[in-house]
């Protein structure tokens, strides 16, 4: 589980991420086909706070290394 955490943590990953509901999905996956984009569905959002990262069998990782701030 310690590279999950580093993956998470490090890399120069650029790609757009964003939110929708459920019931888009399907519009986003014609919209992505259409212009010949690549989409992956990761993650979901839930009401509450803060952020968790789960591994395939629903785990917490425990973060202990940051990215890179640049805001720092």
């Amino acid at each position: 589980m310690e590279h999950i955490a580093c993956l998470a943590a490090g890399g120069d990953d650029y790609e757009l991420i964003f939110t929708a509901p459920p019931s888009r999905r399907a519009d986003i996956e014609a919209a992505a086909q259409a212009c010949g984009c690549r989409v992956s569905r990761i993650g979901r959002t839930l009401a509450g706070k803060g952020c968790a990262l789960l591994d395939a069998e629903g785990r917490a990782v425990k973060l202990d290394k940051e990215g890179y701030d640049h805001f720092g």
